[in-house]
């Protein structure tokens, strides 16, 4: 769980995501520009070789409500 830091790790695994367009599930809910960048960066990273996803979910943690936004990243066929 990188809690934040998704960002660097897309950057990270830059040359695995160029060559084998593995499936990704990215949170993107941590910092407030996530939803914009995170997703610009897979669709660079991959040369727009990905369809993208956003599921919104909700879950209660001892009394709060808690936002999940996932970018899911699926290899165009």
């Amino acid at each position: 769980d990188i809690e934040g830091s998704e960002y660097s790790a897309l950057i990270g695994g830059k040359h695995t995501i160029e060559r084998y367009l593995p499936t990704l599930a990215v949170c993107a809910y941590h910092k407030h520009d996530d939803l914009i960048r995170l997703p610009q960066l897979i669709s660079e990273i991959s040369n727009y070789r990905y369809s993208l996803y956003l599921r919104h979910t909700f879950y209660y943690q001892t009394e709060l409500i808690q936002p999940d936004i996932v970018i899911y990243a699926i290899a165009k066929t």
